[in-house]
């Protein structure tokens, strides 16, 4: 088929046909990765797509045109079509133009240009009344109309078919022909310069007495240089123009190039960084196709031909100075496929040539462009076969090496009520269930839709496909299977049937807000879902808020408790559902500090746990309190369960003083119901934190913790941001804790790592992370979509992550090898200059927990592009955490460290290690050599319980039987004190 326009026989055949064929109105997966994916668009009508561009916001639009959404006979009228989409192919809007609803008005698209003001402007041609006039369409990013031109002589026929951006001053010109009519085989180039506003300024025609069509050109400083295709003088064969123009139009010179009596076309021209001039498009009597490279006075520097029947009707240069270009090879008789091939600059070698065909489709690639990552988008059209005219857009988005992925693995995911049998009305679809393919080569991953579907994209090879249970309560009836794909374009459907493992309800509670900023409104929102199997009867959800924040309202009604403690009764839940509600919250002005805790949590009833304990379990359950009062603090030890804490296990408590241990206690044997009460520590600005060891195989995930913050005389100063390098209790399904610190003012993007890490980022391997992003409209212009991207780390386990509270409605999934989406549709998020401020913002949260087996000195680091509606995506902050020690509170790998008091003498330096320790601990002293040391060790209580005195800078301490806990020791030298600190025994 012609580029160009499509032949008036064939539509008329191709509308007989759509009679009898139905078509795929769209095919599209949501794939991003480094081997791309090849995305149909379109409807029953003829698609094409000729030109296409990545958009400042990473995404893509194409242009071409299309039957299948014209407003009269949808097999005869075709208007401009134009797709755009975000960067994983996912179409934002497609839209048809026309200049109007008269029969037999027909408009094309053959080239898409992005405009300053990030709008398009695409040209091509119009025709009505038996004539065709060149038609420029300038569109918002919206794809709303800004304006229409059309240009033409009476009694001509006019096409443009490329438009560039002039650089002899403001607008553009556009290339296209012109041919009388009745006027037979004959035509010549048509060159116009037109305004910004697409006024035309001069027009100009080039060629001679056979057919002339201009195909493509390029701007100058000077001018322009024109590509065209130009017939013989026999009338038989296609020679290749260039022309060079000034600004004007005038000639500077002509070039023909190619053989008598043998064709040659060309599809496209390009100017190089270094100002040479690249042809791409067919030789040798269009059996092979053709690159050349030529000089700016028209001197050929060389020519490559690729053979095969075929030809190149695109071509790009790289950032690094390579050329790629596209275009089609006859495959078989029936079949075409596309054709990509990048050269070297310098000499035309050939480094790669790739043909890209469909299963049973005929494909044909017309509109190239280079993407942010390296790699190429190629838009064009695909067909059952060469001799049909059954045409879709396709969109192809291949790596830099110009691969991409296929074969797709589909299916249905549903809770079946009377077993694992075929799907039928009434099962239940489950939505964003995650199933996942490996091989061992890769792993990919897609999660389930409003519609339990799924869909992965893999390359060929051998792969096991399993469906990942939500949680324990469920049993998948076909756990896995296996598929090996040894071709490309195949697709393998298999459904998981889904049924209850246990009848049990499962309510999980989410908390979490934007940012916390000192003296403005909050908004928190709770999120509740029941993720069991059984509808939720009469549940509720306390809301505990800071002592720093005032309840201003909330979505739902709720009860107050007292304490800053809310009640919120919510309706049944059936399986699967989910709601939200939200409170409303004023931060404190006044004695509130920057980076200071504001902490909130939701608790959802019934919580119980239908899951078996663990056989150790004694039937304990500790839980831990602390307040401060009268400048103390307390700390409290309850056993909430119904047996008494075993003592054939000791456990202990442990008491950290902002980032270092400040004492171990022994935990009583406690009964059901008995609080053990630890001894009052003095208030002095300091943020202690208590972590009791939990019974032996305890139900859950239970982790007794909690912190007190700012226990100081009113008007004392005290440490901020203590509080977050642990996690708190919150990783049992039943509850959330959301804690952050208070700013001063908001950042327009920011990623949360919670928690922030001991020392601000050492966590242990069992440590799930929480992420919180948020965002802000800074800009002029309300958003309506925007999307939030994280190729997660590959130390974070994409098989249980769970996607929580947001500020608004979103779309979640997760695809490819472990990219994180979020996409927030409509989400009308005003400019910040004019808007009520909680109006401007919004976030969303998510845990996820580490991959099982990260080694020590692992890190894991992470940051969210951002991408608001059509503009750059604004990247977050990276978080940074280092798997730093087994477990906070082992015998062997704990990496809190013990206290030090200062030296008492100018340029000493003391150190002691391992702190804790096992056996033997070493206190090395620097800057006091050669005099006799005493070293003194008191237990918690003030009792000596060693003394010894050495001479050196160093001295070895053996435990020798002295009993785990936390002791105080002291250096002296000649009766005075010059050193002291704390050591822990294990």
């Amino acid at each position: 088929m012609s580029k160009r326009m499509l032949d008036k026989s064939a539509t008329f055949f191709n509308g007989l046909m759509r009679c009898i064929f139905t078509w795929l109105v769209l095919f599209a997966t949501f794939q991003v990765n480094a081997q791309g994916w090849d995305i149909l668009f379109g409807g029953a009508g003829e698609d094409q797509a000729y030109s296409v561009i990545q958009t400042k916001d990473h995404g893509y639009i194409t242009a071409g045109f299309s039957q299948s959404f014209s407003g009269n006979d949808p097999f005869f009228d075709f208007n401009v079509y134009v797709v755009r989409t975000d960067v994983d192919g996912t179409p934002i809007w497609s839209k048809a133009y026309s200049e109007g609803i008269a029969a037999n008005v027909n408009d094309y698209g053959y080239q898409i240009l992005e405009t300053e003001d990030e709008g398009f402007l695409i040209v091509g041609a119009i025709t009505q009344n038996g004539y065709s006039d060149v038609y420029l369409l300038r569109i918002n990013k919206q794809g709303d109309v800004k304006w229409t031109k059309t240009y033409g002589s009476p009694n001509f026929d006019e096409t443009g078919f490329d438009i560039v951006k002039a650089k002899d001053g403001a607008g553009y010109a556009i290339i296209g022909l012109t041919s009388e009519a009745n006027s037979g085989n004959s035509s010549d180039i048509l060159l116009i310069r037109v305004d910004e506003e697409g006024n035309e300024l001069w027009s100009q025609t080039y060629g001679g007495d056979t057919r002339d069509e201009g195909t493509s050109l390029v701007a100058l400083e000077d001018g322009f240089v024109l590509s065209a295709i130009s017939k013989e003088a026999d009338g038989v064969q296609n020679d290749i123009l260039l022309v060079r123009i000034n600004s004007t139009g005038g000639i500077i010179w002509t070039k023909t190039i190619g053989e008598t009596g043998v064709g040659e076309e060309v599809r496209d021209l390009l100017l190089t960084q270094d100002n040479y001039l690249i042809l791409a498009g067919a030789s040798n009597s269009l059996a092979n196709s053709m690159v050349a490279k030529y000089d700016l006075d028209g001197e050929e520097v060389w020519t490559t031909e690729i053979e095969g029947e075929s030809r190149l009707n695109d071509v790009i240069e790289t950032k690094g100075g390579e050329l790629v270009a596209c275009g089609y090879r006859d495959i078989t008789i029936f079949k075409s496929g596309v054709l990509l091939v990048k050269l070297k600059p310098e000499n035309g070698e050939l480094i790669w040539e790739k043909i890209i065909e469909g299963n049973i489709r005929t494909k044909f690639a017309e509109g190239l462009a280079p993407t942010s990552d390296g790699g190429y988008i190629v838009a064009g059209y695909n067909s059952l076969s060469d001799f049909t005219a059954f045409n879709d857009v396709v969109l192809i988005k291949t790596d830099e090496n110009g691969d991409l992925i296929t074969n797709h693995i589909v299916g249905k995911v549903y809770f079946s009520n009377d077993g694992c049998n075929a799907y039928h009305a009434g099962d239940v679809l489950l939505k964003d269930w995650i199933v996942k393919a490996e091989s061992d080569q890769a792993t990919y991953f897609a999660t389930t839709d409003e519609n339990g579907q799924y869909d992965i994209r893999v390359d060929s090879g051998f792969y096991t496909v399993s469906l990942l249970p939500l949680n324990d309560y469920w049993s998948i009836c076909n756990t896995e299977f296996s598929i090996n794909f040894n071709t490309f374009y195949d697709t393998t459907s298999f459904n998981f049937p889904v049924e209850a493992e246990l009848n049990c309800p499962y309510l999980s509670v989410n908390v979490s807000s934007g940012e916390a900023v000192i003296c403005e409104d909050i908004t928190y929102t709770v999120n509740y879902t029941n993720q069991g199997p059984v509808t939720v009867n009469d549940p509720h959800i306390d809301v505990q808020l800071d002592d720093e924040l005032t309840f201003i309202s909330s979505s739902i009604a709720g009860t107050d408790l007292g304490g800053n403690l809310y009640r919120f009764a919510i309706d049944d839940v059936p399986p699967t559902q989910s709601d939200t509600f939200t409170i409303e919250a004023t931060v404190a002005c006044d004695n509130i500090l920057g980076n200071q805790a504001i902490v909130v949590s939701a608790h959802v009833f019934p919580d119980t746990l239908c899951l078996q304990p663990g056989p150790g379990w004694d039937g304990a359950s500790l839980k831990v309190t602390g307040i401060c009062e009268n400048d103390s603090i307390k700390f409290f030890i309850q056993n909430v369960g119904d047996q008494a804490l075993s003592t054939s296990i000791e456990r202990n408590s442990f008491i950290v003083e902002d980032q270092i241990i400040f004492q171990v206690e022994p935990i009583l044997p406690l009964g059901p119901g008995e609080i053990q009460e630890l001894e009052p520590i003095e208030g002095n600005g300091s943020t202690f934190r208590i972590i009791a060891e939990q019974s032996v195989d305890h139900p859950g995930n239970n982790f007794p913790t909690v912190a007190v913050e700012g226990c100081v005389t009113e008007g004392e100063s005290y440490s901020t941001g203590q509080t977050t390098q642990f996690p708190e209790n919150d990783q049992d399904y039943y509850i959330s804790i959301d804690v952050q610190e208070a700013i001063s003012s908001n950042s327009p993007v920011i990623l949360r790592g919670y928690p922030r890490g001991y020392q601000d980022s050492i966590i242990t391997p069992t440590t799930d992370l929480n992420y919180t992003i948020v965002f802000q409209n800074f800009g002029t212009d309300t958003i309506n979509r925007l999307v939030i991207r994280d190729t997660l780390p590959a130390f974070l386990d994409r098989t249980l992550i769970r996607p929580g509270a947001s500020s608004h409605p979103y779309d979640f999934q997760i695809y490819d090898n472990g990219v994180l989406k979020f996409t927030f549709e409509e989400i009308q998020l005003l400019p910040g200059s004019s808007a009520e401020a909680a109006l401007t913002r919004g976030f969303v949260k998510f845990a996820i927990p580490q991959t099982t087996g990260n080694p020590l000195g692992t890190i894991i680091e992470n940051s969210a592009a951002i991408f608001f509606d059509y503009e750059e995506p604004i990247y977050t902050n990276v978080t940074h955490h280092v798997v730093g020690c087994t477990n906070f509170l082992d015998e062997e790998e704990s990496c809190i460290t013990v206290g030090l008091d200062a030296p008492t003498l100018p340029g000493l330096e003391i150190k002691v290690y391992p702190n804790p320790f096992n056996e033997t601990v070493t206190l090395e002293i620097k800057g006091f050599e050669g005099k006799v040391l005493t070293f003194t060790l008191f237990d918690i209580t003030g009792r000596m319980v060693r003394s010894q005195q050495f001479i050196g800078n160093k001295y070895d301490f053996n435990r020798n039987q002295l009993p785990s806990g936390m002791y105080i020791f002291k250096l002296e030298s000649e009766g005075k004190q010059i050193g002291s600190g704390k050591m822990l025994v294990r």
